[in-house]
């Protein structure tokens, strides 16, 4: 592989093709890139709250001051590939347990031979985009693969999932909404008349599942 200033869907395909889910995440920010890569390599879990939490309840055994950085490099994670600003890590085994039974991946091409049954693997991509003008864009993209038919029927049994619409400025939640049969989801968020409110609109697959108005007061 290259070693491009981002990543592209063609990047990810050489490692996990076809995934049955793939959830994507964008954040602008007014920072040029390399400032904006070496920002996020220093978050670690327990500034991130909710997400943190999550992340330790799933593997016992992390240390709430962990980088996701490092997190991301160390069992039962493991680097697949990295560039200056962009990074692939991934994961192998059955995620719907709490018993820490995840394959050890020792070199890269593990995880392409990675086929235990019952199991998954999983892609997390991360990388920074120059939008110029001193600004940038941080990507995540994560991808999961079952390895057998009893692996994706218990993706698509867990494929269920709470959209929580947060502001950043309070960390209030304005809203969340449960989203099952999940498929391509997309949200978007306008201004509504009122200066104190936004118009939310969900989409599943194309096609309208939610319309209605947040406020942004108190």
């Amino acid at each position: 592989m290259a070693d491009p200033r981002h990543l592209t869907s063609e990047d990810l395909d050489a490692w996990l093709p076809d995934p049955q889910i793939c959830t994507r995440h964008r954040r602008a920010a007014a920072a040029p890139a390399d400032v904006l890569w070496a920002a996020a390599q220093g978050v670690r879990l327990d500034q991130t709250r909710t997400i943190g939490a999550l992340v330790r309840w799933r593997i016992p055994g992390v240390a709430a001051d962990q980088h996701f950085a490092g997190l991301l490099s160390e069992h039962p994670f493991a680097v697949l590939a990295e560039g200056e600003q962009w990074s692939i890590s991934g994961l192998c085994g059955p995620i719907w347990t709490l018993a820490r039974d995840y394959a050890p991946l020792q070199r890269p091409r593990d995880f392409h031979a990675y086929d235990a049954p019952r199991s998954v693997r999983v892609l997390f991509a991360h990388w920074v985009q120059d939008d110029g003008d001193g600004h940038s864009t941080i990507v995540s993209e994560a991808r999961v693969q079952p390895t057998d038919r009893v692996a994706s029927a218990r993706l698509r049994a867990g494929a269920a999932y709470t959209l929580m619409i947060r502001q950043n400025r309070t960390g209030r939640v304005l809203a969340t909404r449960r989203i099952s049969r999940a498929g391509t989801v997309t949200v978007s968020l306008r201004p509504a008349r009122s200066a104190s409110s936004l118009r939310v609109r969900l989409k599943r697959d194309g096609r309208a599942i939610a319309a209605s108005s947040l406020s942004l007061r108190r």
